[in-house]
């Protein structure tokens, strides 16, 4: 796939094989060509985020590296080898770093197994999606040192709960640390319970709420909090009836 950056002075035209040939002709110059790349690490589905390469570490994780804005800016070779070899150097201390960043995400898993599996025995229908490690700039991985460079990485915490919409839904915390897990999710806690306590509610008098977004919006345009009139509504009928609330 052909890429084309517009800059300023001019247009920069690169194909996602050409930039992972230069960022393996980087390495291969830097006596890394035991470091891999590949043309299929680079996401082609997120139109948002082009050249978004999505790294294998270990087994099971992906470290979605990206350039800086200044990639699409370059418009001279000499500013684009500076870019390519922020992604070179990234690779190389994600290879250093591999056994230390499988520790960590870990780590993380096992204290959100831990906290979650506490949170359904008091009765949150919470659930662990996936750990994964949050997307970062090629340039923060970039640096001299491997150990400093794997600690900009954070680990991404996807739990699976009830939205404001009362729908399933899927939520991401970054973590910087295991001990951290607990505190990070403590307000999605507090949100599932008074969330499920409204369901149950719902449950009891019969009635099933599909409010529309527009509603929603008209609502929050006129300062009024939806939760509480639509609570308020119910209160002032003498017969079940039904809500319609269509998550955005």
């Amino acid at each position: 796939m052909r890429r084309e950056l517009k800059t300023e002075a001019a247009y920069v035209n690169i194909t996602n094989r050409q930039f992972v040939a230069t960022i393996r002709a980087k390495l291969d110059a830097g006596g890394h060509a035991d470091v891999p790349v590949d043309r299929l690490w680079v996401d082609e589905d997120d139109q948002g985020y082009p050249f978004l390469l999505r790294v294998p570490v270990g087994a099971e994780l992906i470290m979605p590296l990206m350039p800086l804005n200044g990639f699409f800016e370059a418009d001279t070779p000499e500013k684009m080898d500076v870019h390519i070899g922020h992604f070179a150097d990234a690779l190389v201390n994600l290879r250093r770093g591999e056994k230390m960043l499988l520790r960590y995400v870990n780590g993380v898993r096992k204290a959100a197994v831990e906290v979650i599996t506490a949170a359904r025995a008091d009765g949150l229908d919470l659930l662990l999606d996936r750990v994964g490690l949050k997307p970062a700039y090629a340039w923060h991985l970039a640096g001299g040192s491997w150990k400093d460079a794997i600690s900009y990485v954070l680990a991404e915490l996807r739990v699976r709960h009830t939205s404001f919409y009362l729908r399933p839904t899927v939520s991401e915390y970054y973590v910087e640390e295991a001990a951290d897990v607990a505190d990070e999710i403590q307000g999605l806690r507090e949100e599932q319970r008074e969330r499920q306590e409204r369901l149950l509610e719902l449950e009891t008098i019969g009635a099933d709420l599909e409010v529309d977004a527009i509603t929603l919006d008209l609502l929050a345009a006129h300062g009024l909090d939806a939760d509480q009139v639509l609570r308020d509504l119910w209160k002032r009928q003498s017969v079940t009836f039904t809500v319609q609330h269509l998550g955005r």
